[in-house]
């Protein structure tokens, strides 16, 4: 069982979705129709292995359940391998609906990241999620590489799976590592930098989600610098360094970054 450490400094930030808005100057409360819909996250992600169905699903919710509605979206698709509908509906009495969005796996290129824009119509109330990222991805093949100790600030020390992909063993997939049943995958390069297959954020950082919580704070997410002067691979040594920025919801942890380390046979 992994423990966390150290003590949890909170800076607040909450942004909800809300049925009304009491932000005009006459102090006027706002009514959203039952068509008027939102993105529950800013992006999604779908890895999928040969087995996996050909389908994800994006979610939508609506403030206004009363009666049916249907609600366009637009999408971006550059590649048109992606079968999207044009629409989703809600039932009456529901708030929230699912867009699916289908595929054939066979002609998506292994380890590719696919990246589709989506777009509902636009809110009266400003700074509501009306666009959405999904990114989808067909996974590698892998094969077990060798058991490995982590010894992070914030998590402890502990054992993980280091698994290498068949298709490029230059590319690990470290399990259980944050979590029960998280997965970290990591491109190691030969001169000790390290990368991942998704783009980085507005800071040049890669985001991450742990899948541990933090007690009543929720779910601890972090931060990757892929800054090869702070994360680095030592091949002879058997070493991967993570400079790690963790945070949760409502604000940062320790407010800096710290090195996570990962050592093996």
């Amino acid at each position: 069982m992994k423990k966390i450490l150290y003590t949890l400094s909170i800076v607040l930030a909450t942004c909800t979705f809300c049925a009304c808005d009491d932000s005009d100057e006459m102090g006027i409360l706002y009514t959203p129709t039952n068509a008027e819909a939102i993105f529950t996250s800013s992006s999604s992600e779908y890895t999928f292995e040969p087995t996996d169905t050909n389908v994800c699903y994006v979610t939508i919710q609506r403030a206004n359940s009363k009666g049916n509605a249907e609600v366009a979206v637009e999408f971006i698709d550059t590649t048109g391998l992606f079968t999207i509908p044009s629409t989703v509906s809600f039932e009456d009495g529901s708030y929230e609906t699912t867009l699916a969005v289908s595929f054939e796996k066979e002609q998506l290129e292994t380890g590719t990241p696919y990246n589709i824009g989506l777009k509902l119509p636009d809110l009266p109330i400003a700074g509501k999620q009306t666009s959405h990222k999904l990114t989808v991805t067909r996974d590698y093949t892998w094969e077990f590489f060798v058991e490995c100790n982590m010894i992070s600030a914030f998590f402890g020390e502990y054992t993980a799976t280091i698994e290498k992909a068949v298709e490029n063993p230059s590319y690990i997939k470290i399990k259980d590592l944050y979590s029960e049943g998280h997965e970290l995958k990591l491109m190691l390069a030969g001169d000790g930098s390290i990368s991942m297959l998704q783009d980085t954020n507005e800071y040049g950082f890669y985001d991450i989600a742990t899948g541990a919580e933090y007690g009543p704070y929720g779910e601890i997410y972090a931060y990757l610098n892929p800054d090869p002067n702070v994360t680095k691979y030592n091949a002879e040594q058997n070493s991967i360094e993570l400079s790690m920025y963790y945070y949760v919801e409502l604000g940062y942890i320790f407010g800096y970054f710290i090195s996570d380390v990962i050592t093996w046979e």
